[in-house]
């Protein structure tokens, strides 16, 4: 049912494809495991107790 429902919401189906790449972009790609690498080493160079974000 819920196939059905998209073949006819192309708007739908277009969120729903930028959605999930902003997701896998933002949790499951490489320059994320490495972001958090780097962070780590960071934290740990400066001995920081709270969370080091870098942006």
């Amino acid at each position: 049912m819920r196939i059905r429902y998209l073949f006819n919401q192309k708007q739908k189906i277009q969120e729903m494809g930028d959605k999930s790449r902003e997701f896998v972009r933002e949790n499951f790609l490489l320059t994320r495991q490495l972001r958090e690498h780097l962070t780590l080493m960071v934290s740990l160079q400066h001995c920081a107790v709270d969370r080091i974000e870098l942006s």
